[in-house]
């Protein structure tokens, strides 16, 4: 499946929100660690600079920080998804 970046978000922290339907997004840690929860798909995971995570489209999913950290989202556009929809 072909992607093409979209998108990051300046870093931020904590926050709870529902993904878009057309945008994978890929949650890349740059210091520190971040838990990721995805109740949906099952996901409890911590993420780290060396292990990042993927928000799949329209999941509802929450990070909070495991102490200080740094990261971004990167959204990556998925054109089969949209064609979908």
């Amino acid at each position: 499946m072909g992607h093409d970046r979209y998108r990051p978000t300046a870093a931020f922290a904590s926050r709870a929100r529902r993904g878009r339907s057309e945008r994978l997004g890929r949650i890349v840690v740059t210091a520190g660690a971040l838990r990721y929860r995805c109740a949906e798909l099952g996901i409890d995971v911590a993420l780290t600079p060396e292990q990042p995570g993927i928000v799949a489209p329209e999941a509802s999913h929450q990070v909070d920080p495991a102490g200080p950290v740094r990261f971004f989202v990167e959204f990556l556009h998925v054109p089969d998804l949209a064609a979908r929809t």
